[in-house]
């Protein structure tokens, strides 16, 4: 029963970042894509979007090898919205 109660509230929590992320873009004024990129996400949350610093997340969040690749990006904008859902970002 733990089990079920936990996956529903991880449900929960996930489902409170993608809102605050589509809330985030709509305060923003653009036509931001939050769900798909990863630098959309991040101008959403008001955070620098760029290349650079797009490598820096990564490399904080233990990823030093990001090149900017589809998979990499997939695999920032989950730990982003997985900090989000934590209120550990930005």
């Amino acid at each position: 029963m733990a089990n079920i109660f936990s996956k529903l509230l991880g449900l929960i929590v996930k489902r409170d970042a993608q809102v605050f992320a589509e809330k985030k873009a709509e305060e923003h004024g653009e036509d931001l894509s939050v769900h798909e990129s990863v630098a959309d996400l991040l101008k959403a949350l008001d955070q620098d979007s760029s290349y650079p610093a797009r490598a820096k997340l990564a490399a904080d969040f233990g990823r030093p090898e990001y090149a900017g690749t589809a998979e990499q990006n997939t695999w920032l904008h989950q730990e982003i919205m997985r900090r989000v859902s934590q209120r550990r970002f930005p």
